[in-house]
């Protein structure tokens, strides 16, 4: 099974059941365990904190905020 019919399979029987916050839940756990996430479309100010963290920690200088988030976005549209 391909990472998107996974993908598929997953919502299918997930999205179902979306009536509470307890199936929300069970809806990111599918999705996690199938190696998927859902993420914001623009990125918070934590995933840039954690972005300069990395960085900073990684190679002794930490990048900005342009540089996280056009990182970021180049990530979603490979997957569009």
């Amino acid at each position: 099974m391909t990472r998107d019919e996974a993908l598929g399979e997953s919502v299918g029987e997930v999205f179902a059941a979306l009536s509470n916050e307890q199936s929300i839940a069970a809806f990111h756990r599918a999705l996690r365990e199938r190696g998927f996430a859902v993420v914001p479309v623009e990125p918070t100010e934590a995933m840039h904190d954690a972005a300069r963290d990395w960085s900073q920690q990684k190679y002794g200088k930490a990048i900005g905020k342009d540089a996280s988030g056009g990182c970021y976005r180049a990530m979603l549209e490979a997957v569009r």
